[in-house]
């Protein structure tokens, strides 16, 4: 018996859903981390002297964002009630995100 028998129909259309809309986060990812590197190599192999500068300010961006992305998410955890009917409400406006206690 397959594992997926067990679910409605809903309930799968929102796996899929969430599995699409996670492969789409992954490769922006991954296409972010190979710009990235793409032009921190050209940086580092072309002018040195020159571009010291440059790979400092893009290494303390990088810290500031990520810094600023866990400020963000510890901020939205503190009221995830809210967050959560709010980004389901976005991603999954047909509404298959709402099941009841006795599905689970």
């Amino acid at each position: 018996m397959s594992a997926l028998m067990s679910f409605a129909d809903n309930e799968i259309s929102h796996m899929e859903d969430v599995r699409d809309l996670l492969r789409n986060i992954f490769i922006i990812f991954l296409a972010s981390i190979a710009i990235f590197l793409v032009l921190f190599t050209i940086l580092v192999f072309t002018d040195k002297k020159k571009n010291l500068r440059k790979i400092g300010y893009i290494c303390l961006w990088a810290f500031s964002v990520v810094l600023f992305v866990f400020i963000i998410f510890y901020i939205m955890s503190t009221n995830f009630s809210y967050l959560f009917d709010s980004f389901h409400t976005v991603f999954f406006p047909q509404g298959n995100y709402m099941f009841s206690e006795g599905s689970l």
